[in-house]
């Protein structure tokens, strides 16, 4: 075997590697749809260079029709995963037409007018245009430094296509033939540039896939599942802000504990399934409360965690009441639209007591607002604050 052969093999292998790569991603990942274009891109570009390679085995209009086939439906697949990554519609239209444009008119240099090197100058063009898309419809995009990474590497791409055809071109465009092309300037520049620009953007795209993943489960391991509320772990992960600011000048957190009123009877009578319903309409409740730097979380069972930024004892009061009486007037179509009402501990964090000690106050807040009644807000030493439910016989209890 000739070692131009085997310099021609490189490109096809590295392609075929990351189309491998990309369907590994795909396969053991379930949001990331665009490994799956990625991966077919980079097959469809393998298979390409494997009909270049097989110019001598094949009859040349057949393996050039499939061949240019190969590489636009390459390019245009790796623009649509672009778009798909970054949450865009995908341009399938658009993509198709050009598509179209520049096979018929890469057919029409093969079928009427031969002549190779309008024909590499045509497929060169537009497979610019196809690979070039995502390089107009994301710019001004908002991005990391592997977004930007990726997006030079793609917009490098582009300008090589065509600066290297219109450079090799000038120098052989004249004696350029299906004879001559294997061994060309234009066929071995085409390989080593298309080879180091699909290894560019790969790596960089893997690198991408690897940080999304990583901080996929970073978020996975800090938030609760059913409701997407921080965990305790996701908690701890964001106090030493709150910590920071203590240090700084800020004098205090309010911290609330909250726990549901008679949650086992709603599992007793209704079913876990019910159950869970609640908690996740009872978390979306703590989200809309919209606090500004605040921490919701879920803590456990019924059981859910507020640490509310820079507030005072009668600010973290006034949030608990609102949430207190929010809870007793929201309805849950899970229980037949009865309401769960929620009892409230609150307690001040400030430079004086860690996290830990406030919590234990706003715990034993809590207790008293349970052995007090249920449905009211307690703060740490002072008086109990009760709240009306919204059609009392309608309570799930």
């Amino acid at each position: 075997m000739s070692s131009q052969l085997y310099f021609q093999l490189i490109t096809p292998l590295i392609f075929l590697v990351f189309a491998m790569g990309f369907g590994l991603i795909y396969r053991y990942t379930s949001d990331q749809d665009s490994a799956r274009y990625f991966a077919i891109s980079y097959l469809f570009g393998a298979i390409a260079f494997v009909l270049d390679i097989c110019r001598s085995l094949i009859p040349g209009i057949i393996d050039n029709m499939v061949s240019n086939l190969a590489y636009m439906l390459s390019a245009g697949l790796f623009s649509v995963a672009l778009m798909a990554h970054y949450r865009r519609k995908k341009p399938w239209a658009v993509l198709s037409i050009i598509g179209l444009v520049a096979l018929c008119t890469s057919y029409y240099f093969m079928l009427i007018d031969d002549d190779m090197a309008v024909r590499a100058l045509v497929l060169n063009f537009f497979g610019s245009l196809l690979l070039g898309y995502p390089v107009i419809a994301l710019r001004g995009m908002k991005r990391r430094p592997i977004d930007r990474l990726i997006y030079w590497v793609v917009a490098f791409t582009v300008v090589q296509f065509q600066l290297r055809t219109i450079i090799v071109l000038m120098i052989e465009g004249s004696t350029l033939s299906e004879e001559t092309y294997s061994g060309s300037l234009s066929a071995v520049t085409f390989q080593l540039l298309t080879s180091v620009s699909a290894l560019l953007m790969a790596l960089a795209l893997f690198a991408m896939f690897g940080m999304e993943i990583v901080l996929k489960l970073r978020r996975n391991s800090e938030t609760d599942i059913l409701t997407g509320l921080l965990n305790r772990r996701g908690v701890e992960a964001k106090l030493p802000e709150f910590e920071n600011a203590l240090a700084n000048g800020v004098k205090s957190h309010g911290v609330l504990v909250l726990d549901i009123d008679h949650f086992k009877e709603v599992n007793d009578t209704f079913g876990h399934s019910a159950g869970d319903e609640v908690l996740v309409a009872c978390a979306n409740l703590l989200k809309e409360l919209k606090v500004e730097q605040s921490i919701v979380s879920r803590v456990g069972g019924e059981e859910f965690n507020v640490v509310l930024y820079n507030v005072d004892e009668n600010t973290a009061k006034l949030v608990a009441e609102y949430a207190c009486s929010a809870f007793s007037n929201l309805t849950h179509p899970a229980i037949d639209n009865k309401v769960v009402t929620v009892s409230i501990g609150v307690a001040l964090w400030d430079v004086d007591a860690s996290f830990a000690e406030a919590t234990r106050k706003a715990d034993t807040a809590l207790y008293r607002a349970k052995s007090g009644g249920r449905n009211r807000v307690v703060v740490a030493r002072t008086k109990i604050v009760q709240f009306q439910t919204r059609g009392a016989e309608r309570r799930a209890s």
